[in-house]
């Protein structure tokens, strides 16, 4: 049995001012950096206690996700380090950059669309829910296969993607069959650890869904899911 840890990017002033991201790039600020150690330190406990390691990182190539992926495998000897698209951002279109508080008054109806029924909305002049959905499962169906289903037959070691809120999400939806109207039923908080595992019976199954334990040392620092 293998693993892949799905570890959402930390706290970026965006996060925090709730300001639409999509593909714009924004550094981590003070507290994701501190978040992304946090996770380092956790991922290192996890492995240790499995008697694993961990052997690759695969990062979106965003700088707030690059660089979270970048503190932890800095604590992985030998770990190597992917960038690869198909995780990257949901392109958020002509929402990027802007205040929810905009976007509800430029944007009502669509606004109301993603509110109420994410699985039917385009961002305007960017991608849907499904789009991410057919480059991001079929990445880590790739990734799956490298790993021999039950990670027996190529390779070892466990797998961490660093990805952003909206990717995760439809992972885990699409992991258990869940339909992406579902997708404001999971939260994905920022510097958050999710947990999937290689099994016989389906293939992947779901271990863990917004692990923050382990940014219990920040206090109340925001790590909400924007």
């Amino acid at each position: 049995m293998r693993r892949i840890y799905l570890v959402r990017h930390g706290r970026t002033d965006w996060n925090r001012q709730e300001i639409f991201r999509g593909k714009i790039d924004v550094p981590l600020d003070d507290v994701g950096r501190r978040q992304a150690e946090l996770v380092r330190e956790f991922l290192l406990e996890i492995c240790a206690a499995r008697g694993e390691r961990l052997t690759k990182v695969i990062s979106s190539p965003l700088a707030r996700a690059r660089e979270m992926a970048e503190i932890i495998r800095s604590g992985f000897d030998g770990a190597a380090l992917e960038v690869d698209e198909s995780f990257s951002d949901i392109d958020v279109g002509k929402w990027g950059g802007l205040y929810v508080s905009q976007v509800e008054r430029e944007f009502p109806r669509e606004f109301r669309t993603w509110v109420e029924r994410p699985d039917e909305m385009r961002f305007p002049s960017g991608e849907s829910l499904h789009d991410v959905m057919e480059r991001a499962w079929n990445k880590l169906m790739n990734i799956l296969d490298d790993l021999g289903r039950t990670g027996n037959a190529t390779g070892s070691g466990d797998i961490c993607i660093v990805s952003h809120r909206v990717v995760l999400k439809v992972l885990l939806l699409t992991a258990i069959d869940a339909p992406l109207r579902s997708f404001w039923k999971l939260k994905v908080d920022t510097g958050s650890v999710s947990i999937l595992e290689t099994c016989d019976e389906s293939g992947l199954a779901v271990a863990a869904v917004n692990i923050t334990s382990h940014l219990a040392k920040l206090g109340a620092a925001d790590r909400r899911d924007f």
